[in-house]
């Protein structure tokens, strides 16, 4: 049903990373199937407004990193970590708590330190703006393995 759904969204103009983000965490976090949450990750490029929205987004991102953690599957998350800074995405904090809770779970503390440490305190009394991890790469915890 999700999927005739989201087709019928697909030719609407209004997609945005929030919609893919949905479909990604459907099928890898609740149908817990993997290889799909993945390849509807991976569609996303193919999609005709993909580049004109900046999709894949922080938000499809922040969905396919939680699929990862689902499955304990920490041995993906560096390549698209890879592929969110180099896409000049800004990871958010609440990216930052997924790899955070990956990494601990793989028994990664070093990096979950280092990627909680990276994290910056919003200004006083602003919650979500501005909560981002630093945006110099050199800033960046590392991808881990």
């Amino acid at each position: 049903m999700v999927d005739k759904i989201f087709q019928n969204l697909l030719h609407d103009r209004a997609i945005n990373g929030s919609h893919w983000s949905s479909l990604i965490y459907a099928h890898g976090c609740i149908n817990k199937d993997l290889d799909r949450a993945m390849k509807i990750f991976e569609s996303i490029a193919t999609h005709p407004m993909s580049s004109e929205r900046g999709l894949p987004d922080a938000v499809a991102y922040e969905a396919i990193i939680h699929v990862f953690v689902t499955h304990k599957r920490s041995d993906l998350i560096a390549e698209y970590l890879e592929r969110l800074l180099l896409s000049n995405i800004h990871m958010t904090a609440y990216i930052a708590n997924q790899l955070i809770k990956g990494y601990a779970a793989a028994g990664r503390i070093d990096y979950a330190r280092h990627t909680f440490e990276s994290m910056l305190d919003p200004p006083e009394g602003i919650a979500a703006p501005n909560n981002h991890l630093p945006h110099s790469p050199d800033e960046v915890p590392p991808p881990g393995d």
